[in-house]
């Protein structure tokens, strides 16, 4: 009976073993035709001054074709709003825009709610191909690539391991060198630590991958400055 239950636990150490030391080569295997809804939010907050921006976008992403290594998505707009008190900007893409600045926004995003951008990304997560964003819609139309596909390595990862990548920041209005780090697996999925260095401020959160898809289903981001007591959080994920 010992000889048994010694050999049943140095079988389940080895295999836990082994399953620690898997790689996890991280492939996007989209549902095609597929409309999948995603919500993003973005709050600043500076000590004193409360929310100084608050900013919420919703948009739908439908995978259209695969071919080869190359995934084809169609990305409609169904909302966005966004609340800057402190410069007298106000605009809720729900309602009817009143002022100039609203109407101004308006006039830019529109598109983006009335026909799909069809943008073209390989199975690593890499933009291949997106049509060119003017500099006053980019904060729209930039961002929700960033949130729902990250950039994976072209070879497997171990748990642990991290990589580096670019992501498009929407308050600098360029885009950031990226870390992520393979953390852990879950039963959300696959979560990976994600750090920015922006103006040598560290951002860092964290970003949850589909285990089947190996797109985003959840990321989180926040900064913390104190030295002008200044918080920002962004916040992003699938809607059910």
């Amino acid at each position: 009976m010992k000889n048994i239950i010694t050999t049943s636990i140095a079988l389940l150490i080895t295999i836990t073993c082994t399953k620690a030391q898997e790689k996890i080569h991280f492939k996007i295997k989209p549902e095609i035709g597929k409309n999948i809804k995603y919500e993003l939010t973005t709050t600043s907050e500076m000590e004193g001054e409360g929310k100084i921006m608050d900013m919420s976008m919703g948009l739908s992403y439908k995978p259209t074709s695969i071919q080869m290594d190359t995934i084809s998505l169609d990305i409609l707009f169904t909302h966005f709003k966004i609340n800057m008190d402190m410069m007298g900007l106000n605009y809720d893409s729900t309602k009817e825009s009143t002022d100039e600045s609203s109407k101004e926004i308006e006039k830019e995003i529109k598109p983006l709610f009335e026909t799909p951008t069809s943008v073209k990304i390989n199975t690593s997560g890499k933009v291949v191909e997106k049509p060119e964003t003017s500099a006053d819609n980019a904060l729209v139309g930039n961002i929700s690539l960033d949130n729902f596909s990250i950039a994976f390595p072209d070879k497997p990862v171990s748990l642990g391991e991290s990589w580096d990548s670019e992501i498009f920041y929407q308050q600098a209005g360029r885009t950031v060198p990226i870390k992520y780090t393979y953390v852990e697996t879950n039963m959300e999925g696959h979560r990976l630590k994600s750090e920015v260095l922006l103006d040598n401020q560290l951002m860092s959160g964290y970003v949850i991958i589909n285990p089947k898809t190996h797109l985003v289903d959840k990321s989180y981001m926040e900064l913390n400055n104190p030295q002008v007591k200044l918080k920002v959080i962004v916040n992003a994920h699938v809607v059910q």
